[in-house]
């Protein structure tokens, strides 16, 4: 069964930042990054980099291998990149993973 489409949108009143939304399973990853645009792919750009999960409504390992995805490409850029309301789900897969996500408050 497949969840809420994923979605991530850059939020309109604030450069770098961005929320993502909706279920990020095995199903939807794959289709989010697939159809990012060029003005919602936090990826694209310069500077710092905030994403917001607090729209996200599920979470699995493939959520966090969004994130660690994510957290790789901007190290290549030399950028910064923070999560914040990261959802229960991916906070304990952190967690038994020893992951050291950087966190921020939004």
């Amino acid at each position: 069964m497949t969840g809420s489409k994923a979605q991530c949108q850059q939020l309109a009143s604030a450069p770098g930042r961005f929320q993502l939304s909706g279920t990020l399973d095995f199903d939807s990853v794959p289709v989010l990054l697939a159809g990012l645009s060029a003005d919602d792919n936090p990826m694209l750009g310069k500077g710092d980099i905030y994403i917001d999960l607090v729209s996200v409504d599920r979470a699995n390992s493939a959520g966090m291998g969004l994130l660690i995805e994510w957290l790789v490409q901007a190290h290549h850029q030399q950028r910064n990149i923070f999560f914040c309301n990261l959802p229960a789900s991916l906070q304990q897969i952190a967690r038994i993973s020893d992951l050291d996500l950087p966190l921020e408050k939004c």
